[in-house]
């Protein structure tokens, strides 16, 4: 197994996201005080709830698996949202699926200007992932539906237009079923939603790999002290490690398995290339009785291209990480950090005017009998909560 590491961006990290809120107690805490500064959208069935904002490009932000008082599932920066944030730069408020673009660093980097060295203090996050607002078109129950029309340059200069259409979903017990494929007791608490994108070339030239090509990049910020599971497909070659060097007490590779300690007690971040990706990952945080699964959209065209966001230098642009797995580290009081994330990656394409690519990242999250919990576990990730909790005991 090969193992890439990067330099330590701790000062990024902690400079980025405001690390002093608490979690709220309850889902309409949490659209209380989104109210204090936005517009929430709320989309709702029966005891399921998700609270987006399309003032951060039709972010979900918070859900709940039971009702208006039941507990706020996700981690944002609830005390930033409450301030002016008009003038933050590199601004993030975190939620439970956001939308960004990759890559985030090299020749074809979208978080670094032309002309500045890429190191921790230049970089920039452009506008389009953080204060432009996007529009909605269609709106229902459980469902909202937004567009924008985005322009991004990279670090060689390229410019590109896009417009973007982009549908929040919350899933009825049906439809969540039916997008995992196995069945869900019905005893056990649910919550399931879905992130689409559609990202179409609205420039007049053809999109080229030699001028940098743009994915669909959707992340989700959870609360720590969760063990994370990697399905892999056999044979596992290569993990990428981001920022920092892997380490035995939080990444271990058991079986065709990758598990991950989240616990935001050290900065790093894991990733996993096409030829070992199979659409799934999940985590269990024993605390919160909380499985987490994440399914997503996994079909890699015959080059396999998949941008690259490594830092290091010299490597292959287009040799990137379908998935990833970011933890927070200790902070400047010595406490450990709010969140970790999971992420996901579409395919990056050579789109001619007017064509589009898309990309789905689906989140559920249940809790209840932990018999019942496992055997969901078992069935989708291929390990039961045993396993989970169990992967870290041995030194």
């Amino acid at each position: 197994m090969i193992n890439r590491t990067t330099l330590s961006l701790t000062a990024l990290t902690l400079s980025l996201f405001n690390t002093g809120a608490t979690q709220a107690v309850t889902f309409n805490d949490d659209v209380e005080l989104l109210k204090q500064k936005h517009q929430p959208i709320i989309l709702t069935n029966g005891n399921s709830r998700l609270a987006v904002l399309a003032e951060y490009q039709g972010r979900a932000m918070v859900s709940s698996m039971a009702g208006d008082s039941g507990q706020s599932i996700g981690w944002m920066d609830r005390q930033l949202l409450q301030q002016d944030l008009s003038n933050v730069q590199n601004l993030n408020v975190g939620g439970v699926s956001r939308l960004w673009y990759g890559p985030e660093k090299g020749p074809y980097a979208l978080f670094f200007k032309p002309g500045k060295e890429q190191v921790v203090e230049t970089i920039h996050y452009p506008d389009a992932m953080t204060h432009i607002a996007f529009d909605v078109v269609k709106q229902s129950s459980q469902q909202v539906e937004f567009n924008k029309t985005i322009q991004l340059t990279n670090h060689m200069g390229t410019d590109f237009t896009f417009d973007v259409n982009r549908r929040i979903e919350l899933f009825d017990r049906e439809q969540l079923v039916e997008s995992l494929g196995v069945p869900i007791p019905l005893a056990l608490d649910a919550v399931g939603f879905s992130a689409k994108t559609q990202l179409t070339n609205a420039s007049t030239k053809t999109l080229s790999r030699d001028k940098g090509l743009v994915a669909i990049w959707e992340l989700g910020c959870f609360y720590p002290n969760a063990t994370v599971a990697i399905p892999m497909e056999p044979p596992l070659a290569e993990i990428t490690s981001y920022f920092t060097p892997l380490k035995h007490s939080h990444t271990r590779v058991k079986g065709n398995t990758v598990f991950y300690k989240a616990d935001a007690s050290y900065l790093n971040k894991i990733g996993i290339r096409p030829a070992q990706t199979k659409p799934i990952m999940g985590s269990y945080n024993a605390e919160l009785n909380m499985l987490t699964v994440v399914k997503f959209q996994f079909k890699p065209p015959a080059d396999g291209t998949y941008v690259n966001s490594e830092w290091v230098d010299d490597v292959d642009p287009y040799a990137g990480d379908v998935t990833n797995i970011f933890n927070h580290g200790i902070q400047q009081d010595g406490k450990a950090g709010p969140f970790y994330e999971m992420e996901t990656s579409s395919h990056a394409s050579e789109l001619s005017p007017g064509q589009s690519t898309e990309h789905y990242h689906n989140t559920y999250h249940f809790s209840g009998n932990k018999k019942q919990l496992s055997r969901v576990s078992e069935a989708l990730l291929g390990v039961t909560l045993q396993q989970l909790q169990q992967a870290f005991d041995s030194p």
